[in-house]
């Protein structure tokens, strides 16, 4: 049970973590500063 807790709570923060860089990303609308990012 508490294992599956742990795991639940750290889905809900990568979850958390995407959500913030989509919106941002979408807000921004820096596509290329993005991808800089991502291929650096």
């Amino acid at each position: 049970m508490c294992r599956w807790l742990r795991r639940e709570a750290l889905i809900r923060l990568v979850e958390g973590c995407i959500w913030l860089l989509f919106t941002g990303y979408v807000r921004g609308g820096e596509q290329s500063n993005f991808l800089k990012l991502l291929m650096r």
